[in-house]
C-alpha cells in the first residue's frame, strides 16, 4: 500500500486562515445586517412621526352632492 499522507499536507496549510477569515466575514455580516435593520427602523419610525400638517387632507366639494339634471330624458 502507498502512503498517501503527504498528498493532503498541501492542503492543511491554509485550514487555520480559512477559519479566521470566516469569522471574520460572519462578524462582518452581522454588523452589515444590523446596521440595515436599524437603518429600517429608524425609516419607519421617522415615517410614522411625521406632524399632522404634512398628511393630504381631501376636502368637500362645496354645494349639494347630487343634483336634477335640466333634461332628465330616460328609458322612453
Amino acid at each position: 500500500m502507498r502512503d498517501e499522507s503527504q498528498l493532503y499536507d498541501a492542503y492543511d496549510v491554509g485550514a487555520v486562515d480559512g477559519v479566521r477569515r470566516s469569522r471574520w466575514s460572519a462578524a462582518l455580516g452581522a454588523v452589515v445586517s444590523l446596521a440595515v435593520l436599524g437603518a429600517v427602523v429608524v425609516w419607519a419610525y421617522n415615517l410614522g412621526v411625521r406632524d399632522a400638517a404634512d398628511v393630504p387632507v381631501v376636502r368637500a366639494v362645496e354645494g349639494p352632492a347630487r343634483m336634477r339634471p335640466d333634461d332628465p330624458g330616460g328609458a322612453q
